[in-house]
């Protein structure tokens, strides 16, 4: 196969050394010469990026965006999936079972999933105790799960004080400090308190279905 010197097209105003190589590059490179150019150009990794930015980006985002991508996760996972696609190529482990270009949208389909996948993840540990309470572990139907913030304001109503105003302001985001500072107690008596009322709500909770082990 003979292939011209290939551009580094993400650098503006670059020139072609032979005028056939331009055209193919008006119309995209075929599979061969991409390959060829990532295994042998010294900027292999910058020549793709630019290469994969002006002819594969719009169709890729497209993608994402119909998975459910937001703007950030788009941006994070085209750049990794740039870069999984890299190193497939340079060490000759694409073994073109589809078009390369569609390999690298399932690369990014791929790697969308693992970031979804990550922030739920993430999500769940951060999660208020009374949220892991209820989180898919009650045999509810939409519509009352619908109503859920009805049914823990409900609950905070049967604890009583202190209890209520903690779980109300812990709910809200307050940290325990500006809490004590609120109600006029130590940090130690609220840490205490803090315990005893969170497992009241959920016993409440519990009445309602939430909490309870799937089956």
């Amino acid at each position: 196969m003979t292939v011209a010197t290939f551009p580094n097209i993400s650098t503006p105003g670059f020139t072609f050394e032979h005028q056939k190589v331009k055209t193919r590059m008006a119309s995209q490179l075929s599979d061969e010469d991409i390959i060829h150019a990532v295994q042998t150009r010294a900027d292999g990794v910058e020549w793709l990026t630019g290469y994969i930015n002006r002819y594969w980006k719009m169709p890729s985002t497209k993608v994402l965006r119909s998975e459910g991508a937001s703007d950030d996760e788009a941006h994070y996972v085209f750049k990794e999936a740039i870069s999984a696609l890299y190193y497939k190529i340079a060490e000759n482990a694409f073994k073109g079972d589809s078009a390369l270009e569609t390999y690298f949208i399932g690369i990014c389909k791929n790697k969308l999933a693992k970031k979804i996948r990550e922030n739920i993840r993430d999500r769940k540990q951060n999660q208020d105790p009374v949220e892991e309470a209820i989180d898919g572990n009650h045999p509810h139907s939409e519509m009352e799960q619908r109503q859920l913030p009805e049914v823990i304001e409900e609950c905070l109503s049967e604890i009583g004080e202190p209890c209520r105003t903690i779980e109300r302001l812990k709910l809200e985001g307050w940290g325990l400090e500006a809490i004590a500072e609120h109600l006029s107690m130590t940090l130690r008596q609220v840490k205490g308190k803090s315990a005893e009322c969170r497992e009241k709500l959920i016993e409440r909770l519990k009445k309602y279905g939430y909490g309870r082990p799937k089956k």
